[in-house]
């Protein structure tokens, strides 16, 4: 156990203390505000205030976790030790910079509450993060900043112990759209073949008639695919349903289909599941509620996971939302355009409710790819898509972190599916 001493207790700080120290080192600690109590402990010690209290280790505290409103803020970024760094200082302490504001500013996402422009989605843009602008989305800033605290306090305690990590691979899919051809109802299989017969695809009005007549398998059932994948590799994914009402973003197979309900029960039976919030239900937040009492009713589970459609994640209503329909781990956290570290993170972490002020319950699973990222936004051939996960995988093993992928089953059997399951978990 560690003992720190800090002026001021504050929900920020005790909230950051938690993420860097039981999160992710995995120690405790024990916090105190009386100079006396903590001059006379025995426990391995540091300060983080603003003067330092005897000849502990000394972190100096900026202002921001000292703070309960939301403004504005200003850097000036610098390299050090190879880490870019903000909140410098000019005091006398162990580090120039403020290390512990730096964690709570990325990972309660601050700059969301602050930036107000949003893409056609109502989405905040990766472009303006400053993980993004300052070239480090691609580095898991917070774990490196967790383990250059643990350096120093190793180099002063080197007899304290602090529990090894190990990195984990999560793979986890959005099921958008369960077939691409069967059971989509009479009026919607008739438009498909419409619109197949208008655009001259005769390709494919062959497959749909091969794949009705039971001549060839959908392409966009990819399960048994997948099964085979998971079971050879040993891998725990995570697979999240789309079962909102039938809507412009909203297309799945309707959520009263035989098919479709047991389809969901057989995968529910093998892997974990969540609910995939519908883009509609953005806007009509009881519908969370509803698609989340659809799917426990289709497999007679409390369903306390999900995964935003579109990840259309507008902090903090979105996260409050969920925490009020007892939803307890959420896997939005990445964004569609770019890959990377949204929160700077490469470890499952408790969301902080900035707007509050407050802890919450809420645990947040990061991802750091997407299928459509590499080929729809950012357009990557597979060679370069191949360059961009090996870099993005040995980032998440530099701090034994979470890599998590974000894959469509509608996606596996073309090219950058089959990258996924043949090349990624080579680079694993």
């Amino acid at each position: 156990m560690l003992a720190i001493y800090t002026d001021k207790i504050t929900p920020r700080l005790q909230y950051t203390l938690n993420l860097i120290f039981k999160t992710v080192l995995e120690v405790d600690y024990v916090l105190f505000h009386d100079k006396q109590s903590f001059t006379v402990s025995d426990l391995p010690k540091f300060s983080y205030c603003q003067k330092k209290v005897q000849d502990e280790i000394h972190f100096f505290a900026t202002n921001l976790l000292f703070e309960n409103s939301i403004q504005p803020q200003t850097f000036e970024i610098r390299k050090i030790d190879g880490l870019p760094t903000f909140y410098h200082h000019h005091q006398n302490a162990i580090l120039s910079f403020d290390a512990f504001a730096m964690i709570f500013y990325l990972v309660s996402r601050y700059e969301e509450y602050t930036e107000t422009q949003q893409d056609e989605h109502g989405r905040f843009y990766a472009d303006l993060s400053l993980a993004y602008q300052y070239d480090f989305l691609k580095i898991p800033l917070v774990n490196h900043l967790c383990l250059k605290i643990k350096s120093l306090l190793k180099d002063k305690f080197p007899q304290f112990n602090f529990p090894k990590q190990a990195f984990q691979f999560l793979p986890t899919y959005d099921i958008d759209y369960a077939w691409s051809y069967l059971n989509k109802g009479l009026k919607r299989t008739l438009g498909g073949y419409a619109r197949a017969i208008l655009n001259g695809n005769f390709e494919e009005i062959i497959e749909r008639i091969q794949v009705q007549l039971g001549q060839k398998i959908d392409p966009f059932y990819t399960f048994k695919i997948l099964d085979n994948f998971h079971q050879t590799h040993r891998l725990s994914p995570v697979y999240f349903f789309l079962i909102g009402d039938n809507g412009h973003f909203d297309k799945n197979i309707p959520h009263k289909n035989l098919a479709f309900q047991r389809l969901i029960q057989q995968i529910a039976a093998q892997y974990k599941i969540g609910l995939h919030p519908s883009y509609a239900s953005n806007e009509t937040l009881e519908k969370v509620k509803i698609e989340q009492e659809r799917l426990a009713t289709i497999t007679n589970q409390k369903i306390t996971r999900s995964r935003q459609h579109f990840l259309k994640l507008s902090i903090p209503g979105t996260y409050q939302n969920l925490i009020k329909n007892d939803i307890k781990k959420d896997y939005t956290m990445g964004y569609a355009t770019q890959v990377g570290f949204r929160a700077s993170m490469a470890t499952p972490y408790f969301w902080y409710d900035l707007a509050n002020e407050k802890a919450t319950d809420l645990k947040i699973f990061p991802f750091q790819i997407m299928d459509v990222t590499l080929t729809d936004y950012l357009k990557l051939d597979l060679d370069a898509s191949k360059v961009l996960i090996h870099e993005i995988i040995e980032n998440t093993k530099a701090v034994n972190g979470l890599f998590s992928t974000l894959w469509h089953n509608n996606t596996i059997n073309e090219p950058i599916g089959k990258l996924y399951l043949k090349e990624l978990i080579k680079m694993l």
